[in-house]
């Protein structure tokens, strides 16, 4: 298992909150599937922005961040209509 970290930004300009980070964490949960590998989420937000950290089942560096990408920008796309935009962080 390798960790991902990850940044999201509210770009409606919210302030971010525990809340909006739970919600984060709820959406990244409910478009997982077996193929991205996700074992555990932790969200909490970080001055302005709601900072991750993704547990991914990987072989290594390159495919868990290939995963997390994939992962992000399909929930929240799908979920928050463009709300959200999502950055992988280099490890």
């Amino acid at each position: 298992m390798l960790a991902v970290r990850a940044t999201v930004v509210d770009t409606s300009g919210a302030p971010t909150t525990t809340a909006a980070a739970r919600i984060v964490e709820d959406v990244l949960w409910a478009h997982a599937s077996p193929e991205h590998g996700l074992e555990h989420v932790r969200a909490v937000p970080d001055r302005g922005r709601i900072a991750l950290v993704l547990f991914v089942r990987a072989d290594g560096p390159a495919t868990a961040h290939a995963l997390a990408e994939n992962l992000l920008a399909r929930a929240l796309a799908a979920a928050t209509a463009g709300r959200y935009a999502a950055a992988v962080h280099p490890h």
